[in-house]
């Protein structure tokens, strides 16, 4: 049993638990459908996907859920792989893609149940390997430990890693100990946040060279160069932050 910095006390099984129960309910509506959470989504994740350059590449996508991102980028990638723990996630995303997709975009999307701390692809394997807001619901500091490290060995030399996690700096760590303390908890199992330089530290003992770190405070205006130069440091605040990395070749 663990227990996170805002009271939540959980361990692998219960979290397991929620995600094979909150596969059903985004049959019907999950975050594809909220518009704060796909900007988000947007300015981070997909801001450091398109800086790694995905065209004609073979992805890995480790702890896939909600298929939101096979949904957009499968036209762009060769291949992409999602993998999740939770087997009936995978049921969900296969149905999602098969009802949304064309067919020659959803026959480039593949989908395992695979555990991220015991991934079954050969060294090496793909050219980029992403997760999105993945890792942080782990109860276990080791077993995060070791998807990065996975995540580290499957991907090719030169090839790039991108991982997504809720910031401990962020406004929403706040507002989420607030709400454990008022008795409310939102149904995700748990929540690790991270600290950028945790997050940068992790995947360096991964073998792996940080190049790139943005959140969602980033600016996306299109401001004065010394108005941006003011405001670069709010980064480091954001609620979603990540690092895009590179595998030394």
């Amino acid at each position: 049993m663990t227990m996170n910095d805002a009271g939540i006390r959980t361990d692998a099984q219960k979290v397991f638990d929620t995600y094979e129960h909150l596969a059903t309910e985004i049959l019907r509506k999950g975050y594809r459908h909220n518009p704060i959470y796909m900007a988000r989504k947007a300015i981070v994740d997909w801001e450091l996907m398109m800086a790694a350059g995905i065209e004609g590449k073979r992805v890995l996508n480790v702890g896939c859920f909600e298929p939101i991102d096979e949904l957009l980028w499968a036209g762009l990638a060769a291949e992409w792989v999602g993998i999740d723990l939770s087997p009936r996630s995978i049921e969900t995303a296969q149905t999602i893609v098969q009802r949304t997709l064309v067919p020659a975009l959803a026959e480039k999307v593949r989908f395992r149940v695979m555990d991220a701390q015991a991934l079954e692809f050969p060294d090496e394997s793909f050219d980029v390997v992403v997760s999105f807001s993945v890792i942080d619901h782990i109860p276990d500091p080791a077993v995060r430990h070791r998807a990065i490290l996975e995540m580290g060995r499957v991907v090719r030399r030169g090839g790039a890693v991108i991982v997504t996690v809720p910031n401990r700096f962020g406004y929403f760590r706040a507002l989420h100990r607030r709400n454990v303390r008022r008795g409310i908890v939102s149904d995700v199992g748990y929540q690790y946040f991270y600290a950028p330089g945790e997050l940068r530290a992790e995947l360096r003992a991964a073998g792996l060279m940080p190049i790139r770190y943005t959140s969602d405070l980033k600016n996306v205006n299109d401001l004065p160069k010394y108005v941006r130069a003011l405001i670069r440091p709010l980064e480091w605040f954001g609620d979603r932050m990540g690092y895009l990395a590179r595998k030394p070749t």
